[in-house]
């Protein structure tokens, strides 16, 4: 198997964690803000990063999408 193939197989895996854990984040800052009945939602600084990497999956998928559809 190609490195390439290897990097893409590890990616689709990736994305699948940090989906869930920009979920958990998002959920958990928008139950703070309920149970202080704020209005303003804050999200911790993790969310942020792991939206970063999400980003940086979504740029991969773009310069390489021929792996897209052969996985």
């Amino acid at each position: 198997m190609s490195e390439l193939a290897n990097a893409w197989r590890t990616i689709v895996k990736a994305e699948e964690a940090l989906r869930y854990a920009c979920d958990y984040f998002g959920h958990q800052a928008r139950m703070n803000a309920t149970s202080h009945l704020s209005g303003k939602v804050i999200y911790p600084p993790i969310h942020a990063s792991i939206e970063s990497a999400l980003h940086a999956i979504t740029m991969f998928r773009e310069a390489y999408p021929e792996q897209e559809a052969s996985s």
